[in-house]
């Protein structure tokens, strides 16, 4: 099931919930950030950067971290990039609606 295949994490500020992220181990040192969300009060405050920050340095065997982000979402596009991560590609799900690829080589 995918419970089992993922790693969720939450995001707390003094014991509130304020986001959270799901990595999913892909072999080989690869793995998959599905999901990286904070609460919009909390945005634009620098927690995703240090939560990115902390998968990289947490996932001690980490070679590789790949992620998908909808194409309309320019601001995680920005982010992402800022981040280090590079736009390898594109996923269309529909006429209208696909999503790029990002991955950031570790070591």
């Amino acid at each position: 099931s995918l419970m089992k295949d993922q790693i969720y994490y939450k995001i707390l500020d003094f014991g509130k919930i304020i986001g959270g992220f799901i990595v999913k181990p892909e072999g080989k040192g690869q793995y998959e950030l599905y999901r990286l969300f904070i609460d919009p009060e909390y945005q634009g405050k620098g927690i995703g950067s240090r939560t990115l920050t902390y998968i990289e340095k947490e996932l001690i065997d980490a070679v590789k971290i790949v992620l998908e982000t909808p194409s309309f979402n320019i601001k995680n596009h920005v982010f992402y990039e800022k981040m280090g991560y590079i736009k390898t590609g594109e996923v269309k799900y529909a006429e209208d609606c696909y999503s790029y690829k990002y991955e950031k080589l570790l070591k």
